[in-house]
């Protein structure tokens, strides 16, 4: 198992590696709400919000692109591995793979195409599938890494959290003191960016004051999609993808017959 802990070994890496490029980017980087008055007839604003500076799209996508190919490698070199212990039949070997299935039909297709493993063995696998119990993390593994093979950079977006959503404003003819709603809104950076308009909220009355521009403690979420669809919205935080190396791991020994590292990869996640 030398060779296929190395392979966890360099996913860990890189998952540091991110974590800590993310970290000082956050660290070195300012977040401004900008509000703008629609004029002439100042009954409405837009908030934005501008960053310092755009984050390193494709530096952060090439150590998540890494830290996918090589928990999947591992993955597939103990598959290999084990065809070659215990298949009792013929198979060709550039077309087994180590599952990762989310639904029962995917499941059923991948054991049909490897059924020269013992059952004992394809019990193994299941219980590690992502459709079987709390952790499903591995779901993504598979596609992002096959963007990975073919030199494609992951896609990431910055999801924005704690946005200021009220403040004090100077309106025609009332109290000085007014709650504005927003009638649209998007929360999200996408790579190159570096301002994103959050919301345009209206009021029944004529704006005379607000507030221009203030700094924010604005908590700034990497979103890695995990799917082909541009509109779906399926993702990886940082969080969850630096967490797959130690994952991966666990369904290894698992697989492999330790059945105590079954409890440590379906943990929930914290």
């Amino acid at each position: 198992m030398s060779t296929l802990r190395t392979r966890v070994a360099r996913a860990s890496r890189a998952a540091a590696d991110l974590e800590s490029a993310v970290t000082r980017w956050q660290a070195a980087t300012t977040f401004t709400s900008l509000v703008t008055v629609s004029e002439p007839d100042r009954m409405a604003f837009d908030l934005y919000v501008e960053v310092s500076r755009s984050y390193p799209h494709d530096n952060w996508a090439t150590m998540a692109g890494e830290l996918a190919h090589n928990a999947r490698s591992a993955l597939d070199n103990l598959n290999d591995r084990l065809f070659a212990k215990y298949a009792n039949g013929p198979y060709e070997a550039s077309r087994i793979q180590f599952p990762i299935t989310t639904t029962g039909k995917e499941w059923r297709n991948w054991k049909q195409s490897h059924k020269t493993l013992p059952d004992w063995l394809i019990a193994r696998y299941e219980k590690v599938q992502p459709r079987t119990g709390p952790y499903q993390g591995l779901q993504g593994l598979s596609w992002t890494n096959n963007k990975d093979k073919h030199v494609w950079l992951q896609r990431i977006s910055l999801a924005l959290t704690n946005v200021p959503g009220r403040g004090t404003f100077t309106v025609e003819g009332v109290a000085p003191h007014i709650e504005l709603t927003p009638v649209g809104q998007n929360l999200f950076l996408e790579r190159g960016q570096k301002r994103v308009h959050i919301a345009t909220a209206r009021a029944n009355r004529r704006i005379l004051e607000m507030p221009q521009a203030a700094e924010n403690d604005i908590e700034p979420v990497l979103h890695f999609h995990i799917d082909s669809d541009p509109d779906s919205n399926r993702y990886y935080t940082l969080a969850e993808i630096a967490e797959i190396p130690r994952r991966v791991d666990h369904a290894m020994d698992y697989v492999n017959g330790d059945d105590s590292a079954l409890g440590r990869y379906q943990a929930v996640p914290l």
